[in-house]
């Protein structure tokens, strides 16, 4: 048998010498692969989606994938469970052949005896292939799914994503999919179940006829408490989930903006933030976890009433064989366990799984991205009156219009809809639109703020459908972004992006877009890693390689959102140049900028106001169509050196001024004034900001009113505008945010001890004492500041070292040791590191005091119950020797006392049993109280996390994931409140 298994040793060892790392793991099988695996599920979706006639389904994909394979893995487990059914008669016949009077049973002992071993070899045979091949086919359905839902996201539509959360999507790949690893290897057990208790009561008929019905009916008592107990639990869990969802959100949102977080002094408010959620997920947490204990202390404790149950009635009435006895206990555990854990688990895991299927399913059937059809003889990009909505679609008004006039039983005609009774608050974002521009054209688009810039450009690529109108455009399409994104990887793999290579092209892009001497400077030049674990690059690089990345695809029209937010007039001058007007000449191009110099050199000019068109022509024809907005922005001097901001701001309150009849007669000289006001005066204008989630720092939302001037937000309280625009990127320069105000985010600065300790040390010592001004309530009042962007990331250093250095007693070397930190997220470093060592086991019992005080009680239950067996068993050697003083005076008998016992004889026997049972069974509540303790470790786990990694340095989120962080938040997390205590408890039952 060792023989069987040596093939595992040299992977064993070196497990145990150190951890284990990805070059140490065995190849996968091909039919394991997620290609292979995807391709298969995705072909079946495919067609489950042209062939079904109602709603698709995704258990019919997965039916015609794995139906066949699950299937005969189910035979192979039921076998398993027949030989675990017809074990105990065997057992039965084995003691009968001790009987004097059998001869028999006795002749053919030792066939018994082998038959027996046989049965459980043939048991493992077939059980353990049977579980390793279900959990098998969950593990492939897992990244099947997997591998469609990944897909799938990269379909969706922008509206659809701004839709759908980060801690949705987690809870998706995760949570759900999970599922399917965990509990298949149950889900025969809703057949198999059944076909094994009628197998077991027709068995235990025979031996105790009606009687035997008291131990199922107890166990069917026993079964509905435990699915009343279950269902209770998917309350708190349902619960539950939704606050692990937003507390995983608020955990990413800080780990990708910890730049301005730390920046702001934001340490302790979002620390306290989290935690505040946290302890209302953990009142959830503890309420499922005590319904799931008493669930499974229900099992462990029902034994001994079963059998009771079972046997005595019979006794009662016609005596006991001790033979029955022994064969009766084994047929009552197989009972046993297939009535309280493995029909209500199988009912339980096809609940889990079906729901998880039905949740996967409505993503998948979530709208995809749409793109629009080119047409081969169009030369260039045309729109015809093109109106387009972002928050509903004008055929989803019409459907809600519907229903709300046949709820509300408005009469109507068959070709009329009738609104008096349906509020259609959405406006459109673009409105009437028109334009064309031939091949080889650079379109410029400005325009005010929320004017629809960047809808006009995601209505173009189809990620905003229109809901009246035709859009042309001759073929394929690139867009470079407002907001720069960086792909973890190589510089040469940012701006290749899955294209084939080609050296000239990329050469030439890299010259365009002013990247050689960045390159040049890096040592490993273009091949230098970027993103987690990589070099950190300035918003200049990041928008120079985003630009990169669009250019070097072969396109024919290409989308550029205002990507020289980041650089300086010289280097945005020279790639305009040299990339815009030479490397694209002959391509069609549309570019959203607010800079006379680019409107000049643009073949065609659109400016947009409100989402509709103000102006559509040449330079020259703005100047003689619009001369009061021309020369109001010509007469500034040096305009196009100003910031973007300041130049949005001015071309804003330039159209609101001219886009209404009798209000373009004011002098240039007030609106300059204005300007420079609104510029000098910007931080007196944040306290009319809109108050948002400080965690969505990169986003701005200014809203423009029909009439009056643009205001920078909405006070607090002061109802909507009838009518607003919201711009969908942010300003890149300025973001107007919120945030709760407690007391310790006033001039007081972090203490350096609060900075000293390790992470391990954190995570393992006692709770972080916050001071007195730290108030658990935080403060209804609010305090408004303006946070960089997270691309500037040197102005954020800057800004943090200033922070840091207004103090003297503060010291930046005083922060948490990085190695510790890296220790605590070894999964993410180069160097795995050694194996778990017991002292990992000792800071974790010790860090919370009350556990260590619960486990010497539980080792004083436990060293209780073996003194209450070890009395019973000398109880029993009494009783034994007391019969066999009746057996010698009464020799003449004809009933041996071994094998027949009268059933008076053991009344005392059951009552003490009973007695002593029964305070076995007050023992459930030992594992309460530990229970309630770990979980309590795992929250104070949870704080010193937080705590250790909003307080590390910025040089250590260098060097770590963030996707590896917040593995420690979900997946970690998870094991420490479900799976850890619940294990612990069994493993202290067993």
């Amino acid at each position: 048998f060792f023989f069987l298994l040596r093939w595992t040793d040299p992977i064993l060892r070196k497990g145990y010498r150190r951890r284990l790392e990805l070059s140490d793991i065995y190849q996968i099988p091909s039919a394991d692969s997620a290609d292979d695996l995807s391709e298969k599920l995705e072909r079946e979706w495919d067609r489950e989606l042209a062939t079904s006639d109602k709603k698709p389904k995704l258990i019919n994909a997965l039916r015609r994938c794995f139906f066949w394979k699950f299937m005969f893995y189910g035979i192979m487990l039921y076998l398993g469970e027949v030989t675990k059914s017809v074990q105990p008669l065997l057992l039965g016949r084995i003691i009968a052949s001790y009987d004097p009077d059998n001869s028999d049973e006795r002749s053919i002992a030792y066939y018994l005896g082998i038959g027996l071993c046989l049965l459980f070899f043939v048991r493992t045979l077939l059980i353990h292939p049977a579980v390793f091949g279900l959990h098998h086919i969950g593990m492939q359905m897992r990244i099947a799914m997997f591998s469609l839902i990944y897909k799938k996201i990269l379909k969706l539509s922008s509206r659809v994503l701004d839709k759908i959360s980060t801690g949705q999507l987690v809870s998706l790949l995760s949570n759900n999919l999970n599922k399917f690893d965990e509990g298949l290897a149950l889900a025969h057990f809703v057949w198999i179940a059944p076909l094994q208790v009628a197998l077991l009561m027709g068995l235990l008929w025979d031996m105790l006829e009606a009687s035997a019905f008291s131990g199922l009916g107890f166990l069917i008592i026993l079964a509905f408490f435990q699915v009343w107990l279950g269902q209770r639990m998917m309350k708190y869990r349902n619960k539950r989930a939704g606050k692990i969802n937003e507390r995983l959100v608020i955990t990413s949102e800080i780990i990708e903006n910890v730049q301005s977080v730390k920046s702001y002094c934001w340490e302790d408010a979002m620390e306290k933030m989290i935690e505040s959620i946290r302890e209302t997920e953990l009142k959830f947490t503890r309420k499922a976890a005590y319904m799931r204990y008493f669930n499974s202390s229900a099992f462990f404790f029902s034994g001994f009433f079963v059998v009771f149950l079972a046997v005595l009635p019979y006794a009662l009435t016609k005596g006991i064989i001790l033979r029955k006895i022994f064969t009766t206990i084994s047929f009552c555990i197989v009972l046993r366990m297939a009535v309280t854990r493995q029909f209500p688990g199988s009912v339980q895991t096809w609940y889990d799984s079906i729901g998880a299927i039905n949740k996967i399913q409505d993503f998948l059937l979530k709208k995809e991205y749409k793109a629009l059809e080119y047409n081969l003889m169009t030369t260039g990009v045309e729109l015809e009156k093109v109106t387009a909505f972002w928050d509903e679609g004008i055929g989803e008004l019409f459907v809600k219009a519907n229903q709300e006039n046949n709820n509300s039983k408005v009469p109507s005609t068959e070709n009329n809809l009738f609104f008096s009774n349906f509020p259609l608050h959405g406006s459109p974002v673009l409105q009437d639109i028109n334009f064309k521009i031939e091949k080889g054209q650079l379109l410029a688009v400005s325009g005010s703020t929320g004017a629809g810039k960047t809808s006009l450009l995601m209505l173009i690529m189809g990620e905003l459908e229109p809901s009246q109108g035709k859009i042309k455009h001759s073929g394929r399409i690139s867009f470079s972004p407002q907001v720069s994104w960086i792909m973890p990887g190589t510089i040469k793999e940012n701006i290749i992006f899955g294209v084939s290579y080609d050296e000239y092209r990329y050469k030439s892009v890299i010259k365009a877009c002013q990247l050689e001497e960045d390159i040049s400077k890096f040592p490993d030049k273009d091949y230098t890693v970027l993103g987690d674990g990589g070099i950190i690059l300035s918003g200049g690089q990041r928008a120079r390689i985003s630009l990169a990345r669009a250019v070097y695809k072969d396109a024919d029209l290409y989308l550029l959102d205002s990507p020289f937010g980041h650089l300086d007039i010289f280097t945005e001058k020279e790639i305009f140049e040299s990339c815009v007007c030479k490397l694209m000449a002959n391509k069609t191009r549309i570019l959203v900028t607010s800079k006379l110099e680019h409107l000049k050199i643009a073949d065609k000019i659109l400016i947009l106001h409100e989402g509709s068109c103000y102006f559509y022509g040449t330079f020259s024809e703005l100047q003689g169509q619009r001369p009061d907005f021309s020369s109001e922005l010509m007469g500034f001097d040096s305009f196009d050196q100003f910031s973007a901001e300041r130049r949005n701001s001015i071309i804003t309150e330039t159209l609101r001024r001219f886009s209404f009849e009798g209000e373009g007669m004011g002098s240039r000289n007030e609106i300059k004034k204005q300007s420079i006001k609104q510029t000098s005066d910007f931080n007196d204008k944040r306290k009319n900001s809109i108050i948002i989630n400080p965690l969505n720092a990169g986003r701005k939302f200014s809203v423009v009113q029909k009439n009056g001037m643009q205001v920078n937000g909405i006070e607090d309280g002061h109802p909507d505008p009838p009518e607003r625009r919201v711009s969908l990127v942010p300003d890149l320069e300025q973001v107007d945010v919120g945030l709760l105000r407690s007391n310790v985010l006033t001039t007081d600065y972090v203490l350096p001890s609060r900075r000293r300790q390790s992470v391990l040390n954190l995570m393992t010592s006692t709770t972080a004492n916050y001071g007195p001004n730290f108030s658990k309530k935080g403060s209804s009042t609010f305090r408004k500041m303006s946070v960089v962007p997270q691309t500037n990331l040197s102005s954020e250093i800057d800004i943090y070292t200033r922070r840091l250095s207004r103090d003297s007693v503060l010291d930046i070397t005083d922060e948490i040791s990085e190695e510790d930190l890296k220790e605590c997220f070894t999964d993410d470093a180069e160097s795995m590191g050694t194996v778990t060592t017991w002292n990992t086991y000792f800071r974790y019992v010790t860090i919370h005091k009350t556990l260590i005080f619960v486990l010497i009680f539980c080792v004083i239950v436990f060293l209780l119950e073996v003194a209450i067996s070890l009395v019973g068993l000398w109880f029993l050697q009494k009783t034994a020797l007391r019969a066999n003083g009746t057996q010698s005076e009464n020799s003449t008998s004809n009933k041996p006392a071994v094998i027949v016992t009268d059933t008076s004889a053991y009344y005392i026997i059951y009552i003490y049993v009973g007695v002593a049972d029964t305070l076995l069974a007050m023992g459930i509540f030992r594992g309460l109280p530990l229970v309630h303790t770990l979980i309590t470790v795992s929250k104070i786990l949870h704080q010193k996390m937080v705590h250790a990694v909003l307080h590390a340095p910025m040089s250590t989120f260098n060097s770590l994931k963030a996707g590896g962080i917040l593995n420690r938040f979900s997946k970690d997390t998870a094991v420490l409140d479900d799976l850890l205590p619940l294990t612990v408890f069994d493993f202290i039952q067993v």
